[in-house]
């Protein structure tokens, strides 16, 4: 594969998108359909064309090793046991920097030296949780990666299967960002059930997949080749998900890899990297980054400008028939001012869409309380993760220790348990106002077969159907992350307060009481239900004058139900305008039916080029594609 044929191949796609788009938008022309929120949202979108290649795997399988192989450099923390407690984002960068990204996306930069102190687990024990560290949503760092393009960053997560439950969250909430995934094995054992349970998970998010397995070095090539076919068959099953329809299991050794880099002899060098196999590595990465960067995005940009393109030509042929007015002007008409009757009944404020889309929000708002409720039963996730840790506790000495963490941990796993379930309930939501626009839109389309002067342009096909998949990464902007950010500082005051009321003299008490093990064991367990009673009381059932869970509930609703207005309301505007333009020409005068003319024939010539670009870039991708399966 020539890395740099494909870079400039991708590059030469994008500009040819950027320039079409452009052109697009710098039309001003009244007969003109309004423009979308998704074609409005390529402009933000194209400017940053970050992806993300998310390293995900079972802890202490060589993630963080992997990475600084690859940079060549030994930048995130590792160790023997478990290292990374945050998520590392590295921005392939000339320069070098390092930042501290909160959830509110403001940034606090730091050196060098503070990437073990607020993202290793191992610092976190030794000198106790940093300051920030349950706010930081990344760290990112800028470093240059020779071998890949400008506009990719790669990300290190903590890991699944953790001893650390919240390791665990941070990673699958980070994989939902997720542009392609490296999934990391080690060679010790056949993958487990959690591992293929992951992997699932992560194809739901993204069909660019790549497996490596890491350590080599450890073990003889024939366990090595055995391994390698082993976990080949267990992950075959999956192989229809991935992008490329094939799972290959590609064997290397980081530690070679990083000797490779600090090997000043250039012969030595190249033998070491030989012997890691990384270049089979780097192959399927490239491979991979090219299919995310060069394909998944570009083919939904093109499909947004064809399908607008197509809308275009419509109110053209319309309009010429209109004009024309050779029969069809006044059934046209007709067929438009029933379809407008028919969508707002069927769809506006009263229709039945869109009443069951607003129950359904309304039934997802209710369900906070509940759900909350669940969350801090005995039953629930956060009590059971934390009775399994201290059902483990096998002496004084290991309970002693567990104290000292255990306040500031429960804290924080009931903050992000709150904000899971609301960002669950967010995501619900979009999903449902999605599914409502794309039905909807279906609903005003007409046809998509008419040409501009014999020159048909057809859809990309993407292997996705309906709008909710091809704008997979689309989000209500009226669903701001706002909302959960804020629930971390709400806790942090009174139930923090509650904690250090309750726990406050236990790490003392412990060291001059003289106890049995589960007696300990009972006690945290009875804190640990009422830390969790407390937190509930906090939320669902303290009034001032309303609860919190209410003024929040109250706040998602309204949000939501003003995105459905929004939606319905932009849809119908732009039925309203056809219809009110048609209702003109057919109308309109000998001398005004003229200036029509003139103003149609002036989009028709403007919009040639536009149409012809969009075929270009159609033929382009293919091109692509092709290269790249063929790769």
């Amino acid at each position: 594969m020539n890395g740099q044929e494909l870079t400039n191949q991708v590059s030469a796609i994008r500009k040819q998108i950027v320039d079409t788009y452009n052109k697009i938008m710098g039309i001003q022309n009244p007969l003109l359909p309004p423009k979308d929120r998704e074609l409005l949202a390529m402009e933000e979108q194209l400017k940053h064309d970050v992806y993300d290649v998310v390293v995900c795997g079972e802890v202490k399988k060589g993630k963080s090793s992997f990475i600084n192989a690859i940079l060549g450099e030994a930048i995130l923390p590792v160790n023997t046991e478990v290292a990374t407690s945050q998520v590392f984002r590295i921005v392939n960068s000339d320069t070098e920097s390092y930042e501290l990204v909160f959830m509110d996306e403001t940034r606090k930069a730091i050196s060098k030296d503070d990437l073990t102190r607020y993202g290793s687990q191992v610092a976190a024990n030794a000198d106790g949780t940093p300051m920030f560290a349950s706010s930081i949503d990344y760290i990112e760092i800028h470093y240059p990666i020779t071998f890949l393009p400008k506009n990719i960053a790669i990300v290190d997560t903590p890991g699944i299967g953790a001893v650390y439950a919240d390791h665990e969250r941070i990673t699958r909430r980070y994989l939902k960002r997720a542009a392609a995934v490296v999934f990391i094995m080690d060679p010790q054992n056949p993958l487990t059930e959690p591992e293929i349970a992951f992997v699932k998970s992560a194809l739901e998010v993204t069909n660019q997949m790549v497996f490596v397995m890491t350590k080599m070095d450890n073990y003889d090539s024939e366990y090595i080749v055995n391994m390698v076919r082993r976990n080949g068959d267990i992950l075959n099953p999956l192989a229809e998900q991935t992008y490329s329809k094939h799972i290959s299991v590609l064997p290397m050794s980081s530690k070679i890899l990083a000797d490779a880099a600090q090997n000043d002899d250039e012969v030595l060098r190249d033998l070491d990297v030989i012997s890691s196999q990384f270049d089979k590595v780097r192959e399927a990465l490239e491979r991979m980054i090219y299919t995310t960067v060069g394909l998944v995005d570009n083919v939904v940009f093109t499909n947004r400008m064809i399908a607008y393109n197509t809308k275009v030509l419509n109110v053209i042929q319309e309009s010429t028939n209109a004009l024309n007015d050779n029969g069809q002007a006044k059934q046209l008409l007709e067929d438009k001012k029933n379809l407008q009757n028919k969508f707002s009944a069927q769809w506006g404020p009263t229709g039945p869409h869109y009443k069951e889309v607003a129950q359904q929000i309304s039934d997802e708002t209710n369900s906070i309380s509940n759900r909350i409720a669940v969350m801090c039963n005995p039953a629930g996730t956060v009590y059971q993760k934390f009775q399994e840790e201290i059902n483990v506790l096998k002496d004084k000495a290991e309970a002693e220790e567990y104290a000292k963490a255990f306040p500031t941990r429960l804290k924080e796993t009931i903050e992000h348990s709150v904000r899971d379930v609301l960002e669950s309930i967010s995501n619900s939501i979009n999903g449902k106002l999605k599914d409502y626009a794309s039905n909807m839109n279906e609903q005003v389309e007409f046809s998509n077969d008419i040409t501009l002067d014999g020159i048909a342009l057809e859809g990309i096909d993407t292997g996705q159907k309906g709008f909710a998949k091809v704008l997979g990464t689309f989000r209500m902007t009226y669903l701001t992350s706002a909302i959960f950010l804020g629930i971390g500082g709400m806790l942090l005051g009174p139930i923090g307060a509650l904690l250090g009321g309750i726990f406050g003299g236990i790490a003392s008490w412990l060291t001059t009481k003289e106890t049995f093990v589960n007696e300990l064991k009972g006690k945290y367990l009875n804190y640990l239900g009422k830390t969790l009673n407390g937190a509930y009381t906090e939320l669902c059932v303290k009034a001032n004058p309303i609860t919190k869970v209410e003024e929040i509930r109250r706040d998602i609703k309204a949000k939501a139900e003003n995105a459905l207005k929004q939606v319905y309301d932009e849809q119908k505007q732009a039925v309203d305008e056809r219809v009110k333009v048609l209702t003109e020409q057919i109308q309109a005068d000998t001398q005004e039916r003229q200036k029509k003319q003139t103003e149609l024939s002036g989009l028709r010539t403007a919009w040639k080029p536009i149409h012809t670009h969009l075929t270009e870039l159609k033929q382009s991708i293919e091109q692509l594609e092709k290269k790249l399966e063929t790769a």
